[in-house]
């Protein structure tokens, strides 16, 4: 699955910390159900593992910053970052409100 985060920033912490630790934990939290995320970072893709808990030691969380092509900072990508995230929230409720 082509990741957003990645294309857009190349930033190895937003993809960490505002996609993959909160998504893994909120389908863990909502659902139940143990969800392991696997950035792919250099082609910019992420393969989701549903059923299989994120390893202890998950060598994502030691990926090195790709500070020199890092786009982190552009305010219009914080800004796009937001409404992506507030989607993403938004239609994970919905579905959770369907299986009800």
């Amino acid at each position: 699955m082509w990741c957003r985060f990645l294309e857009a920033t190349n930033c190895v912490g937003m993809c960490t910390n505002l996609c993959k630790l909160p998504s893994q934990k909120f389908i863990n939290n909502s659902l139940g159900m143990p969800t392991n995320m696997i950035p792919n970072f250099e082609d910019k893709s992420c393969e989701i593992i549903f059923g299989q808990l994120p390893p202890a030691d998950d060598p994502a969380l030691k990926q090195p910053c790709y500070h020199k092509s890092c786009n982190c900072n552009n305010s219009d990508i914080i800004t796009e970052f937001k409404n992506i995230i507030q989607h993403k929230f938004e239609r994970s409720e919905a579905f959770l409100w369907s299986l009800i």
